[in-house]
């Protein structure tokens, strides 16, 4: 077992520490995902946005390392309150296949982080996510048409910005 936590923890969340080179181990031996995983569940939030961005880094490449994970994104990750692991799940949770039951779930989740996010990128990844996931579940292209006709007019630019590229 891997410690990750000691490198992804210290500093404040402005920065990502040490995220860059657990990258590079977990690249190097893809078997010690699991441990980098296991660093969400971490009481510092410091570490868990690490841990989240260190994942969504390593994904990008092999997207397959999140789909045992799966449930664990649908009923535990998406419930963490915070900004920095919200707005990464809305990226991750793209990359897994979901059953009709979790995308219910997960669409549920990214729309409460839509309409009860003060983080502007939380509600652009959260409408993305959305957005992405309609391509390849053509039954939410309704919900997606209706959020998209909702912040259309956001008061945020950059809401609006993403919104409106989306609608083209």
């Amino acid at each position: 077992m891997y410690n990750f936590a000691s490198l992804l923890s210290g500093g404040d969340l402005r920065s990502i520490g040490e995220s860059d080179k657990v990258v590079a181990i977990v690249l190097k031996n893809q078997s010690l995902f699991g441990d980098l995983f296991k660093c969400l569940y971490s009481s510092d939030s410091v570490v868990r946005m690490r841990a989240a961005d260190a994942i969504e880094k390593v994904t990008r490449r092999h997207p397959q390392l999140l789909q045992q994970y799966k449930v664990n994104l649908v009923d535990d990750i998406s419930r963490i309150n915070q900004k920095e692991v919200q707005w990464h799940f809305a990226e991750l949770i793209t990359r897994v296949n979901l059953t009709a039951s979790d995308l219910s779930h997960v669409v549920k989740v990214l729309e409460e982080n839509i309409e009860a996010s003060k983080s502007n990128i939380v509600r652009i990844f959260s409408i993305q996510a959305i957005y992405d996931l309609s391509l390849k579940h053509k039954y939410l292209i309704d919900t997606i048409k209706l959020i998209l006709e909702k912040y259309k007019d956001d008061e945020s630019p950059a809401v609006k910005a993403r919104v409106n590229k989306l609608r083209k």
